[in-house]
């Protein structure tokens, strides 16, 4: 059988906020409840690797940081091992000379 041709009048939210009803020309109405949400699909496989990005500017030189404690006293010159080797250079009349010495602890 043929039904009348409707038409929606009005389209409102439900009281509760989970749905719409729809109120025809005819009077009547239905109401629209909004779904629930479903499981979570599986993960899909992992993409292509994209291009490298470029580097990026240097940044900002930080500040300089507080001086650092003391390190312990050395040993004194008097010290030296024996067969240390001492070099010097002496200039003699506008000539280097290097000159080694064989400095021994007494």
């Amino acid at each position: 059988e043929p039904q009348e041709d409707k038409t929606i009048v009005s389209v409102e939210p439900t009281e509760a906020g989970d749905g719409y009803t729809i109120t025809f020309s005819d009077g009547t109405t239905i109401t629209i409840l909004n779904g629930k949400d479903g499981a979570d699909g599986e993960q899909g496989p992992a993409g292509e690797q994209g291009p490298a990005g470029q580097d990026g500017a240097t940044g900002a030189t930080g500040a300089t940081g507080p001086a650092g404690e003391a390190g312990p006293k050395g040993d004194s010159a008097s010290g030296l091992a024996i067969g240390a080797i001492v070099i010097s250079v002496v200039s003699i009349a506008g000539l280097g000379v290097l000159v080694f010495l064989n400095s021994k602890k007494k």
